[in-house]
């Protein structure tokens, strides 16, 4: 497993002193904090309340600055974690494992619309409406934290399996995200419903999945592993079939996948991911016209 790199140096007279050099500073520095840290830390055990207890210095008080601004920060909290396995929209995945999608995001959706609503109630520039605001951007930074560890969860899941190649699908997620084309009646100029209030959904779980940054773990974790990872082209996975190759559109209804050649039924995205497996299969035999990398 490839975990880091370990260089050697070989530096030369003046270079070897100038490291002395820093070195030492860095000595010093460290055991001056450290003085100054222990010096504190017994000040702390002194009898009498909490202001009155004084550094050397009396003007100098033993303060903390605390940032009112706690979007950003990350307090040191026990937290237990809970599993749920009532889940829907299974998110494709190669072999005979589904990968579904984060739960807690349909709640904290609400959540965060809730909180936003609060505060535009509060007057502007007012104190209250700087807490609201305080409490969505850490609201926020939650939701990231919760995606991104499920993310590192679900490539560990992807990446350990006993395997010597993983094929993806090359997405373009930048053109799924692209607005619906505007439609217009020749005839009177109004425009026409061109389906954009439903793709909205659609965007909105595509952006919640944050398909790009799975990926990009999913390679790193690889690379440590020293595993191949493939990227396939997804045109057509999930209508030809895996029984006799018929490619159609009318093959796929929703969720079910029925051939309308042969007859052949399965779960529509599992279907799609076993094609990007066989894909993946034929670059690495050297079947396919394009070669893996």
């Amino acid at each position: 497993m490839l975990t880091n790199y370990v260089y050697k140096l070989r530096p030369n007279i003046s270079q070897s002193d100038k490291m002395d050099g820093w070195l030492d500073m860095l000595r010093s520095t460290y055991n001056w904090s450290l003085a100054d840290r222990i010096a504190q830390y017994n000040q702390q055990f002194i009898q009498g309340d909490y202001c009155d207890i004084r550094t050397k210095a009396e003007a100098c008080p033993l303060t903390c600055f605390v940032s009112k601004n706690g979007a950003s920060g990350e307090p040191w909290k026990d937290a237990k974690t809970n599993k749920d396995g009532k889940l829907k929209n299974p998110r494709r995945s190669a072999g005979d494992i589904q990968i579904t999608a984060l739960p807690y995001l349909k709640k904290a959706r609400r959540t965060l619309k809730i909180r936003q609503r609060r505060i535009n109630c509060k007057v502007k520039g007012s104190k209250n409406r700087k807490k609201a605001a305080n409490k969505v951007g850490r609201f926020h930074k939650k939701i990231t934290d919760k995606r991104t560890a499920y993310q590192w969860s679900v490539a560990n899941t992807i990446v350990s399996r006993k395997v010597d190649a993983i094929a993806l699908e090359d997405l373009n997620v930048s053109g799924m995200l692209r607005r619906c084309q505007v439609k217009t009646d020749e005839k009177t100029g109004r425009f026409l419903k061109n389906g954009q209030s439903r793709k909205k959904g659609l965007n909105r779980s595509i952006s919640d999945a944050s398909w790009s940054d799975l990926i990009l773990k999913i390679e790193y974790l690889a690379v440590k592993q020293g595993k191949v990872v493939i990227k396939i082209n997804p045109k057509y996975s999930s209508q030809e079939c895996r029984n006799c190759g018929h490619t159609d559109k009318s093959n796929r209804d929703g969720e079910k996948f029925i051939c309308t050649e042969c007859g052949y039924h399965e779960h529509a995205d599992i279907g799609a991911a076993k094609t990007i497996r066989d894909r993946g299969f034929k670059i690495v035999r050297g079947d396919s016209a394009k070669l893996a990398v």
